[in-house]
């Protein structure tokens, strides 16, 4: 059995609404598809805690969602001083503690937040700074940023740092809701599952198009402060596999429409915060980026040792500080690809770190899934992205355009370096030397892409094909080609 005193204060806030919006009980009961009687009953306080459908749809009837509703009875209830026992503290007064049990019962039977299919941040370890950088990008009255994207290769852990920033910041917002585009989801999908979430209702908006859906969404984005989660954009993005040239940031044909909604996101004036993870830079959002602007890009790098030492041991691998230095050196600090060690060394090496040190200076550090992970990414690559990638991965050190260009002079590429290492640092596959113009490839990638190019070039001469492969190696002195033992020898 409710309190009288609760019934009678929904009542005097409702009519405050209803005032407020110039709305008599009758224009009220049509909007909000109520009986008027029953409207009549509420604002004279004869009900204290409507169903869930009730107030969806008093909601309804107001112009605002249910979440909203009931945000603003509840402060209005704990701004009513007159209801408590004024010769007490409010801390004492049994009347305040039994209110402020209702209002948290009732905020926790309310949805603000839809995780998806976000991960289970168990075993999550570093980025403390990177982690600051984005709480201060979104967070930060000054900035307040618009959109935000997680840059990186495969493995650096873009997804486990969105997920981390956005339930340490979540109570700076009114809802959350997280969702993967893995699968390649259609926008209109996207969009019309986070309308539902927002405006908690049912609609299948297929009667709504798509511009009017993202003007929609946009219109709740100003009202309230919503976080959006999109991981794996890179899904949504064009590869390169099998193309002589393509550039990276371009859409899946059929799925341009998401460049049109993360631009209206970023440029058009709101409260809330767009997060991305990707692989991949999209192309039109690279010019909206700078540093007074509410576009911001966060590009992950290596782990530092402190925090590689700690996913070492969180898989039963010890090791001195030079054998930490050397791993974290050889697999540019990528935290999936120093999880992958651990457990190799602690399950064929029986946590001899020395033994799988000399087991990969003598073989490739790169095999198992450390492979897949690199070849997956490499293979989304056009054939002149890969031309530059090769020429990189046998100089083995930084080179500026005007060396990779006067290298290249031979090729198609040289006209197109410029784009050619734009896409490729948008790819996250190079990375630029700071205060310079000079690029080269992360140690791991090298290694990789080192591996796949003698591969190539021993197939293409075992089959006659594509000489030209041949001609980089020329243009060097034998000592300039890292080629193990054992290609040395075939």
């Amino acid at each position: 059995m409710y309190k009288p005193g609760r019934s009678k204060l929904l009542g005097i806030f409702l009519k405050k609404l209803l005032k407020e919006k110039n709305l008599s009980q009758r224009q009220f009961a049509k909007q909000a598809n109520l009986a008027t009687d029953y409207v009549s009953k509420l604002v004279n306080g004869q009900i204290a805690e409507p169903r869930k459908e009730i107030r969806r749809k008093i909601a309804q009837g107001l112009g605002i969602i249910e979440g909203e509703f009931q945000d603003l009875f509840d402060r209005y209830l704990i701004d009513q001083h007159s209801y408590f026992d004024t010769d007490k503290t409010q801390s004492e007064t049994p009347n305040f503690r039994q209110l402020s049990g209702e209002v948290a019962k009732a905020n926790s039977d309310l949805v603000y937040d839809d995780w998806g299919d976000a991960i289970d941040l168990e075993g999550f370890r570093g980025r403390d700074d990177e982690i600051r950088t984005l709480e201060e990008w979104i967070v930060n009255d000054l900035l307040r940023c618009r959109l935000v994207a997680v840059l990186g290769m495969g493995g650096m852990g873009k997804t486990s740092i969105a997920a981390k920033v956005a339930k340490k910041i979540q109570p700076q917002f009114d809802y959350l809701i997280w969702r993967s585009l893995r699968n390649a989801p259609p926008l209109n999908n996207i969009i019309s599952q986070i309308l539902r979430f927002l405006l908690n209702n049912s609609e299948d908006y297929s009667t709504v198009s798509e511009n009017e859906k993202i003007l929609l969404l946009i219109n709740v984005l100003r009202k309230h402060r919503c976080l959006i989660i999109l991981d794996n954009v890179e899904s949504v993005l064009r590869s390169g596999e099998g193309k002589i040239q393509e550039w990276a940031g371009e859409y899946e044909p059929g799925y341009e429409n998401y460049g049109y909604f993360f631009k209206k996101i970023a440029e058009t004036s709101h409260k809330s915060c767009l997060l991305l993870t990707s692989r991949e830079k999209p192309k039109e959002l690279a010019v909206l980026e700078g540093k007074n602007l509410r576009v911001k890009f966060l590009q992950l790098s290596s782990i530092n040792l402190g925090e590689s030492r700690e996913i070492l041991l969180d898989k039963g691998c010890q090791c001195t500080d030079k054998q930490l230095e050397e791993l974290v050196k050889r697999y540019s600090g990528n935290p999936l690809a120093l999880k992958i060690v651990g457990t190799t060394v602690y399950d064929l090496f029986s946590n001899n770190i020395t033994e799988f040190l000399r087991e990969i200076q003598e073989e490739n550090a790169v095999y198992g899934d450390i492979q897949s992970l690199l070849e997956t990414q490499f293979n989304r690559l056009s054939d002149i992205e890969k031309q530059v990638m090769y020429r990189l991965a046998i100089h083995r050190e930084y080179l500026s355009l005007a060396q990779l260009k006067n290298d290249l002079r031979t090729t198609d590429v040289e006209s197109k370096i410029l784009e050619v290492v734009e896409s490729l640092l948008r790819r996250s596959l190079i990375e630029k030397e700071a205060n310079t113009s000079r690029f080269r490839q992360q140690s791991v990638v090298m290694e990789y892409v080192t591996k796949s190019y003698i591969e190539r070039v021993t197939h293409e001469f075992s089959e006659k094909k594509n000489l030209s492969l041949f001609m980089p190696i020329l243009y060097y002195k034998r000592d300039h080609l890292i080629i193990s033992g054992k290609h040395k020898n075939d």
